[in-house]
């Protein structure tokens, strides 16, 4: 009789072992799902708020590049203007002066249509290559932390 009191005993105490065991285990993975939820919420953050931005650039872009093209625009027809005084004129002093003020007008057009283009991002500005560096960056630092 004694012998299968040990018995029970011992089997009791290896179901005990192995339910501990196992507790841990569940333990161990309900931490290691809470570090990915909490990894998953800050990338989901991260990745609204640059989404945020690429919103709010664009409709930027869209803006100006309407409000660059308006002043293209006029400076064009400034530009036309100053042609038809340049040739219509016989004094050289004018010549010169309407001369200046058209490379300065060709200048801001130039300037202006560079604007659009990167505006439109055909032309790759530093700030947002930049930018888009850091997202890549915090993304990658994110994974990191959900894989560990």
């Amino acid at each position: 009789m004694a012998s299968v009191y040990e018995f029970i005993i011992s089997a009791k105490d290896l179901a005990f072992a192995t339910a501990g065991k196992v507790s841990a285990a569940v333990d161990k993975i309900n931490t290691v799902a809470h570090k990915a939820t909490a990894s998953t919420t800050k990338m989901q953050a991260s990745a609204q708020t640059a989404f945020g931005k690429i919103l709010t650039s664009t409709k930027s872009a869209v803006r100006g590049s309407a409000t660059l093209q308006h002043s293209i625009d006029e400076l064009q027809d400034k530009l036309a203007e100053l042609n038809k005084v340049k040739f219509g004129t016989v004094l050289k002093s004018e010549f010169a002066a309407v001369n200046k003020k058209i490379k300065k007008t060709k200048k801001q057009i130039e300037r202006l249509q560079q604007g659009i283009l990167m505006d439109m991002g055909l032309i790759e500005d530093k700030r947002k290559k930049a930018l888009t560096q850091n997202l890549d960056e915090k993304t990658d630092e994110v994974v990191e932390n959900v894989t560990e």
